[in-house]
């Protein structure tokens, strides 16, 4: 069997071609005897195989040949099968057709497994072999060397395609890190800026509550007192301001305190076991006068064996106040609120609704209702006055609580603050169950 390179069969390339000069390629002899080349020239033609460039001893100039064969893509390179490897001074990209004579078998596997490591395109011919064969295998091998110059210059196009696409993610990556970077200086920027705001406000509150409370002290004196000598008596509801500014002025202070910690994630949780009940129910008591003087009627309906916490205390009933003194402050006389709260199994969660029958809220004052310092107008912004702060600064508790807020509103109807807990909050001792099942009706 004589070895062939890898290619399309015979059969297939026999048949291609239409005939032009294009699928006739061009032989171009070297290092061939006279005599052999001479028959093979004689055959060749006979067969309409043209001979390129072959001189009457059937050498051509090896350079001028192969740039001839490299560059028309319709040349063959005739080379005597042997010892010599005439390859080396051969285009990479040549087709040669080896010309066997007289080879041992053994021989003949020694010199083509050298040749498996040519990058040329060859195949193995006998010397004696028919004109026909010669054009078959020249055929076959001008289809494979094209075949192949055509995969190197598309693999040649996509290693420039891979470097351009490399040294763009070179210089996506370089961009990335110097964004990166940007943002982690200005990350430490901005957390510095914080704790520099934090420190301050922590600072302007103490050196506010001092003032004040001499303030808030010395005039709840002089206008409590009935045996102060106040004089003209228009003084005393002067006085009566003065008491009312200090008492919104210190509320600010606090909240404002309290704000700046808990987005600093500075305040810490002070946990303790909290029997919900009585909290809620503490919760509802002190803010029963501010009920009666809005004309509002403050229901609490809580089972009686509601569970207790284990929770920060101050700050649970913080965020209660914060809910329900909002929810009176914006019901209008005559209306109500109600504060409930139940365990939802399906949501693994306690949940604590404080609805009103108030003024309630469009989408965009809801969204405007949890930015700092911001009041919703609305007909009883007046009946008394926020700090701006209830809202934003009761989601951050209940978040740092571990809970979550929603609020649901229509104007002219009312607002609906449901107040969500995990059941991780469950303390581990229960307060003993109550004589009788039933609601805590509350105050």
């Amino acid at each position: 069997m004589i070895p062939t390179a890898a290619g399309p069969d015979r059969a297939n390339i026999a048949g291609q071609g239409d005939g032009t000069a294009a699928d006739k390629p061009g032989l171009i002899t070297t290092h061939l005897p006279r005599a052999m080349a001479d028959r093979l020239r004689d055959r060749l033609a006979a067969a309409g195989l043209a001979d390129d460039g072959a001189g009457p001893s059937g050498e051509t100039g090896g350079e001028t040949g192969g740039e001839t064969g490299g560059e028309t893509g319709g040349a063959v390179w005739l080379v005597p099968l042997g010892d010599v490897q005439p390859e080396a001074a051969l285009p990479g990209d040549a087709a040669v057709l080896f010309i066997r004579q007289d080879t041992s078998p053994a021989d003949l596997a020694r010199v083509v497994a050298r040749l498996e490591g040519m990058s040329q395109t060859w195949e193995v011919i006998a010397a004696d072999a028919s004109a026909e064969e010669f054009a078959l295998r020249a055929r076959h091998l001008m289809w494979e060397t094209r075949r192949r110059r055509k995969e190197s210059a598309r693999l040649a196009e996509l290693k420039h395609l891979l470097a351009e696409r490399r040294a763009e993610r070179d210089e996506t990556v370089n961009v990335l890190r110097q964004a990166a970077h940007k943002l982690e200086n200005g990350l430490r920027a901005s957390e510095a800026l914080v704790e520099a705001k934090t420190r301050q406000m922590a600072e302007l509150g103490h050196e506010m509550r001092t003032p004040l409370n001499a303030i808030l002290g010395f005039s709840s004196i002089m206008r409590d007192d009935p045996r102060a000598p106040i004089e003209p008596p228009e003084y005393r509801d002067y006085i009566a301001h003065i008491a009312d500014a200090g008492q919104h002025l210190l509320a600010l202070v606090n909240n404002s305190l309290d704000l700046a910690k808990a987005e600093s994630g500075e305040d810490r949780l002070r946990l303790s076991d909290v029997d919900v009940r009585q909290a809620v129910r503490a919760c509802v008591t002190s803010l029963g006068p501010m009920a009666v003087e809005c004309g509002v009627n403050l229901q609490m309906t809580l089972p009686a064996d509601f569970p207790a916490f284990h929770t920060d205390a101050m700050k649970f009933r913080q965020i209660l106040t914060n809910v329900i003194s909002n929810a009176i402050k914006f019901t209008p006389e005559g209306g109500s609120v109600r504060v409930s709260g139940r365990h939802s199994p399906d949501k693994g969660a306690f949940i604590f609704v404080v609805s009103d029958t108030g003024v309630g809220m469009t989408p965009r004052q809801m969204e405007a209702a949890f930015k700092p310092y911001v009041q919703v107008e609305n007909a009883l912004q007046n009946r008394k006055k926020g700090t701006g702060l209830g809202l934003p600064l009761t989601r951050k508790l209940v978040e740092a609580l571990g809970g979550k807020m929603h609020i649901e509103s229509k104007p002219r109807i009312g607002t609906t603050v449901t107040l969500s807990f995990p059941e991780t909050v469950l303390a581990r001792q229960q307060p003993p169950p109550p004589p009788q099942d039933g609601q805590d009706p509350g105050p």
